[in-house]
Parts: C-alpha cells; sequence; structure tokens
C-alpha cells in the first residue's frame, strides 16, 4: 500500500514488544499443570476463547479511537478466530474493510488444539466476517473453493493472492549457494525450497 503512495497506519493486536525471558529462576510444580490433569480440555480452550472474546472487545475499542484520529478510507485486516473487531469497527464507522484469510480458523483450532464450548459460535463469526466485509483475500484457490462450499460466500466477493515474493528482492550468495550444492550433492537437481508449516 505504501509503494502505491498510501499513507498507512499499522495496528498490531497485543503490540510489537518482545516478552523478556527470565534465565536460571526455578519454579516449583505449576498449579496449572496439577489442574490441567483434573479439568478436561475443553474447559482449557474454552477458558481462551473467553479470553479472546473479551480482548476483541477491546481491540474494537482501541480500533474506534484510532479510527477517529487517522481517519482511514480503507481497513486491512488479517482476519482470526473469533475476531470481529476489525469488522464491526469498520461498519460503525462506515470505513471499507478488506479482511485477508489464511485458513479455515475454526476448523483448524478445533483440529490442532481441541473442540471449546464456543466452537459453533467461531462458525457463525467466520460467517459474519465474510458478511460484513467488502472483499476477501485468501492465498489459495483451494481455500476459495473451501469458502464457497462451505459459507455460501460469493465467488465476486473472493480475491486470491498466493504467498509469494518478488525475485528481484531475493539476495543470493553465489559461494554460499555452491557450498551448499557440494555439501549436499545437490549439483543438477532441482531443489525446492519452503519456509513455513505443513500439517494436516
Amino acid at each position: 500500500f505504501r509503494k502505491l503512495g498510501h499513507e498507512v497506519l499499522p495496528l498490531i493486536a497485543g503490540g510489537t514488544e518482545k516478552t523478556k525471558k527470565c534465565k536460571n529462576i526455578r519454579t516449583g510444580p505449576s498449579i496449572k499443570k496439577h489442574l490441567r490433569k483434573t479439568f478436561p480440555a475443553v474447559f482449557w480452550e474454552t477458558m481462551k476463547d473467553i479470553a479472546l472474546l473479551w480482548f476483541d472487545k477491546s481491540m474494537e475499542k482501541l480500533l474506534l479511537k484510532q479510527i477517529e484520529k487517522f481517519k482511514p478510507d480503507l481497513i486491512y485486516e488479517r482476519g482470526n478466530y473469533l475476531q470481529l473487531s476489525g469488522c464491526n469497527a469498520a461498519k460503525k464507522m462506515r470505513i471499507k474493510h478488506i479482511i485477508e484469510i489464511n485458513a479455515p480458523y475454526s476448523e483448524e483450532r478445533g483440529a490442532m488444539q481441541g473442540k471449546s464450548f464456543f466452537s459453533s459460535k467461531s462458525l457463525r463469526v467466520k460467517k459474519k466476517q465474510m458478511e460484513l466485509t467488502e472483499k476477501i483475500v485468501v492465498v489459495s484457490s483451494a481455500l476459495k473453493k473451501y469458502f464457497l462450499e462451505k459459507q455460501l460466500v460469493d465467488g465476486e466477493k473472493i480475491i486470491v493472492i498466493p504467498n509469494a515474493i518478488k525475485e528481484g528482492e531475493i539476495k543470493t550468495n553465489e559461494k554460499e549457494i555452491e557450498k551448499i550444492k557440494i555439501k549436499y550433492n545437490l549439483s543438477g537437481q532441482i531443489v525446492i525450497g519452503f519456509v513455513g508449516s505443513i500439517f494436516s
């Protein structure tokens, strides 16, 4: 957006400060660890979701204040599980809104961390995100197909922009590349690199 000449105000939920880790501190047995054995996983996932819903409410207030000051024409939001603050703030302030969705969050959360009492609510939240926003940006045609089949979203509303970088921005060190080729016997081989996480 900046390269296109627009003024951008980034607003990162949770802030950008890194937490300081204390070293060489010994702690006794965690109470939480014992409680985890007592209560089922669904209880802990529900508690996490309650905290997330409260956080979303506080983010909406912060967003509304920032909109009053900055007066943007558009909110471009990276969507998340159980988060409606961006969509709600945009609707209240009558601002255009685009949401980027990188995964089917509700299903992903349930599969990776477990179900909560808010699992069905999360599906309604996802549906509402898609209804309130003007455009939905997804990272693959498979994700677009998924949302069309499961959410009954208008296909015209979804834009597919695959994750990528500009080739001209890649800086390479030919000497290091040659060392790696020799080390792993890669001369004449096609090598595909990936940075990220793969899970099913």
